[in-house]
């Protein structure tokens, strides 16, 4: 039993958090690309914007160091030529390299930063960002009710938006608490469960389900199918866990 919670813990470690990024105004770029284009970009927005972008890249790929460097001087010349947006951004990218290395505190500290600046200029689409992101922090820290809290303003956003992908991703990450307040962890521990945690579960679990199958999000479909699986697997539906 206690290899088969360790297996559903990192399952559910891996597929319930998503940060959200609404940092680029301009197409994806490669690293090399945005490299040299900061080499003859002047200090304008575009420059403070090829340096959040570059930053962007770098936590993709682990690189922290160079990523922070990169914001940090983007966030500079964000705040020198009074870049409302792109301030906000750069918080945003220094709140996700602190939250991938652990530091929640301080991650939270940026993405309520950007937030803050979202609100003002009325930046839906970066609000629902940073919505998504202070979520996921209070998420990891065992903050259930706020990161439901946050999570469902993202969502809604999201959906008045029509950005179908993120509030996926949102029901995903609610479905993850839902199943985090009454799992077999939780009652190995002896913590107090209710029960019906495991519906709401399944229902937010089944709504980000649906609309990855309408948008074809074949990557993200495999996910939603074993966290729905892992649910009956709980609930002792063992047929139809097999059938997720």
């Amino acid at each position: 039993m206690k290899n088969i919670a360790l297996i559903l813990f990192v399952f559910f470690s891996y597929c319930a958090l998503g940060q959200q990024n609404e940092n680029y105004d301009e197409p994806s770029r490669t690293i090399d690309s945005l490299l040299s284009l900061l080499t003859t970009a002047k200090d304008d927005t575009n420059k403070v914007n090829c340096l959040n972008n570059l930053c962007s890249e770098y936590i993709y790929i682990g690189n922290y160091e160079n990523g922070l460097r990169h914001g940090n001087v983007g966030l500079q010349l964000a705040t020198e030529i009074k870049f409302q947006k792109g301030i906000a951004n750069a918080f945003n990218n220094i709140g996700r390299i602190h939250d991938n290395k652990g530091e929640y505190d301080k991650a939270l500290e940026f993405h309520l930063k950007a937030l803050s600046i979202r609100e003002k200029i009325g930046d839906k689409k970066g609000m629902a960002g940073s919505y998504n992101n202070i979520g996921l922090v209070h998420d990891v820290k065992g903050d259930y009710d706020k990161a439901i809290e946050y999570y469902l303003k993202a969502l809604g956003i999201n959906i008045e938006t029509g950005n179908e992908y993120w509030a996926s991703i949102n029901y995903n990450n609610i479905g993850g608490i839902y199943h985090s307040k009454g799992s077999l962890l939780c009652r190995q521990c002896n913590c107090t469960n209710d029960e019906g945690n495991y519906d709401k579960a399944l229902d937010y679990f089944f709504k980000s389900l649906e609309i990855k199958e309408r948008i074809s999000n074949k990557k993200d479909l495999g996910i939603s199918y074993g966290c729905i699986g892992i649910i009956l697997y709980e609930i002792s539906e063992y047929k139809k866990a097999m059938e997720y």
